[in-house]
């Protein structure tokens, strides 16, 4: 965009000069008014056009991100949606014409068909109702304007621009849109996890947490905790990245074959760091997977999650043959050894240590207070 074709600064002036910019799906320039000071942003993204202005632009990024951004989004779905209406509907007529199926490929066409599609598809998307299809062909007011930010929004065809200045009041009751971004986001990682719960058995609280590939708001990651391991999930690229960190260790026999069957991304390290791509550490204290698709990140969750709770498992198993330990008589040895109070009593159905003690007071209970859980001596009401 030339300084020439953007409209008036808000001081009166047109003396915009030009400073850095980024071309691609979405273009930014930026200038400044050489009379006022003021900073302009051209923005062209999602079929829409427009300009703005501010003292103090990076103030304004919030706004921009999640409403002005957002709204041109759903906007240009809607505009792609109407082409490829128009385009189905158009490209009929010329299979028809040559009495060939719809899903004719270009390879199966005769040099004369060939050439007609080519004059065909040129003209299709060069088509007024297909560069701006009908009802849209003005861009959507942006709800809600902040003070201190002025927006011009172009109004026409490329060929024939006309900026408006947004009035702040007529923008004041329309509703930010939902973003297709995370809408599509919520509609993937919605149903995985109260599916995960339910075949692990275990309630899942995930939380949202900021995206860690790029930072974007609207595709957060989500955390949780399964037995002593936090999982961190969430979308990179054409991937989903799976990460847990396990301080007690985790399991990784299963995982790390399905990963490498499957030629994935799998990272794996030890207590003291030592692992990477592909490692064969068991068990690891951190991991990384990559999911290509909902199937098979519902796989690995699932996988890592049993090794999770086996891990807790095998944990609490060890916990309670420690605290046995305490009960059974000093050198007993024997580690099977159970100890029940529940009545007060050692009790023959959970207790499997054979020592002598421990028979004898299978035998012979000693009375228990089941209010203090003490020893009650012969001819005694007071519990020690």
């Amino acid at each position: 965009m030339l300084p020439e074709d953007l409209p008036k600064c808000i001081c009166g002036s047109h003396a915009w000069e030009s400073g850095g910019a980024t071309i691609g799906r979405m273009t930014q320039q930026s200038f400044a008014c050489s009379n006022c000071g003021r900073e302009g942003l051209f923005l062209s993204a999602h079929s829409c056009d427009g300009f703005l202005t501010a003292t103090d632009m990076n103030s304004h990024m919030p706004y921009l991100n999640r409403v002005l951004l957002v709204t041109w989004r759903a906007w240009g779905e809607k505009i792609e949606a109407a082409r490829d209406e128009f385009v189905i509907r158009k490209s009929a007529s010329f299979f028809d014409a040559f009495n060939l199926p719809a899903d004719t490929k270009r390879e199966q066409m005769s040099k004369e068909v060939e050439q007609a599609a080519d004059i065909f598809w040129d003209q299709l998307y060069n088509h007024d109702e297909y560069r701006r299809p009908s009802g849209f062909k003005d861009t959507p007011l942006p709800p809600k304007l902040p003070a201190g930010l002025s927006i011009f929004l172009m109004r026409g065809s490329k060929d024939n621009r006309d900026w408006y200045l947004v009035n702040r009041a007529d923008t004041e009751k329309l509703e930010i849109p939902p973003d297709p971004v995370r809408t599509r986001h919520d509609e993937c990682y919605g149903p995985i996890f109260p599916k995960l719960a339910q075949q692990l058995g275990v309630d899942i609280l995930r939380r949202e947490v900021p995206n860690q590939y790029c930072g974007a708001s609207n595709e957060p990651w989500f955390e949780f905790e399964l037995g002593q391991a936090t999982f961190t999930v969430g979308p990179r690229k054409r991937v989903t990245a799976i990460k847990v960190k396990a301080p007690l260790g985790i399991a990784t026999d299963a995982i790390r074959a399905v990963a490498q069957a499957d030629d994935t991304t799998y990272e794996a390290y030890g207590q003291a760091g030592v692992g990477g791509w592909q490692a064969e550490i068991d068990p690891a204290y951190t991991l990384e997977i990559h999911a290509w698709g909902r199937e098979k990140l519902e796989e690995y969750l699932l996988l890592l999650g049993q090794a999770a709770l086996q891990s807790q498992s095998a944990l609490a198993e060890k916990a309670t043959a420690e605290e046995v330990a305490e009960h059974c008589p000093p050198g007993c040895g024997h580690e099977t050894f159970h100890y029940c109070n529940q009545s007060g009593t050692h009790c023959d159905k959970h207790c499997a240590c054979k020592c002598e003690q421990c028979a004898r007071d299978r035998q012979n209970p000693t009375p228990v207070d089941p209010t203090t859980g003490g020893a009650i001596l012969p001819g005694s009401n007071v519990a020690t």
